[in-house]
């Protein structure tokens, strides 16, 4: 009886929220805003590598003649109760080196497992070069010979104490 409760309830929150939002099956960002999020490919500009804390971004010295470059990130933050505020700014952990007829941006310290906007402009005026959207991966488990060592004195003590036990029924 109880799953038919339940699946009750559900029918009855979904009737409630279409009621309530009866444009629900629109999106709920405007389509100017979806292509600013996700930005089409320059190409031979974008991502070339990415880690946990660091990425690197390359394009081609010919793309601009406006260098030097800076790299912006993309922040999100909360605008009054039901609001989002997005900006660019400056990203203080950005090196940017020229190899031949290549620019590279080493990005550092960024936050493992999350996702990032990043996008390469000229110093002075001029539209952005290109953006990227990426998502670093989490930071790898690191194993050392200490945690290996009090995990085997803790699955040794757990066994004396099992058999211990054992022995004493």
């Amino acid at each position: 009886m109880l799953p038919i409760l339940r699946l009750l309830a559900a029918t009855a929150l979904v009737s409630l929220a279409t009621a309530a939002h009866p444009g629900a099956q629109e999106p709920a960002a405007p389509a100017s805003l979806y292509a600013e999020l996700n930005p089409p490919a320059v190409p031979g500009a974008g991502l070339r590598a990415v880690e946990a804390t660091s990425a690197t971004l390359e394009w081609p010295a010919a793309l601009s003649s406006s260098a030097p470059f800076r790299v912006e990130v993309r922040r999100f933050s909360a605008a009054g109760a039901d609001g989002l505020t997005m900006r660019w700014e400056a990203f203080p952990s950005a090196t940017i080196t020229r190899h031949g007829e290549r620019y590279e941006a080493r990005l550092k310290g960024l936050l493992p497992a999350q996702p990032h906007w990043f996008r390469v402009r000229p110093l002075g005026p001029g539209e952005a070069l290109f953006a990227v959207r990426f998502q670093t991966p989490a930071r790898a488990a690191v194993v050392t010979a200490r945690g290996l060592g009090l995990g085997a004195l803790l699955l040794t003590l757990a066994a004396l104490l099992w058999l211990r036990w054992r022995g004493a029924k």
